[in-house]
C-alpha cells in the first residue's frame, strides 16, 4: 500500500493498494521499494495516487478518501535507513 494525504481544511487520506507480485523490493542495501509508478528510496519518494468516489463507496475497507495526489520528495538526511540488521 502507498500512503499519502494532507492535513487543514481539505486534509484528506489516500490509499493505493498493489499486489506483492507486482512489487520490486531490493534485496540488499541500498533501500528501495517500487511498484508501477511508485518509488521509495534512500533519496526519494515518489508516485502518484488516484481513487475515484465509487471505488471508495464499493471498498470501505480501505478506509480512504476520494481523490488524486501526486509527488516527488527529495529526502536529505544525515542517517541511513539501513541499519544492517540481519546482514
Amino acid at each position: 500500500m502507498v500512503k499519502a494525504g494532507t492535513w487543514g481544511e481539505y486534509a484528506c487520506q489516500l490509499h493505493r493498494f498493489f499486489s506483492l507480485k507486482d512489487v520490486k523490493i531490493h534485496k540488499s542495501a541500498p533501500y528501495r521499494i517500487s511498484a508501477d509508478d511508485c518509488l521509495a528510496c534512500e533519496a526519494a519518494l515518489k508516485g502518484h495516487i488516484c481513487i475515484s468516489k465509487e471505488k471508495v463507496m464499493a471498498h470501505p475497507e480501505w478506509m480512504c478518501d476520494a481523490g488524486e495526489i501526486s509527488f516527488d520528495l527529495v529526502i536529505d538526511k544525515q542517517i541511513a535507513f539501513n541499519v544492517e540488521y540481519g546482514e
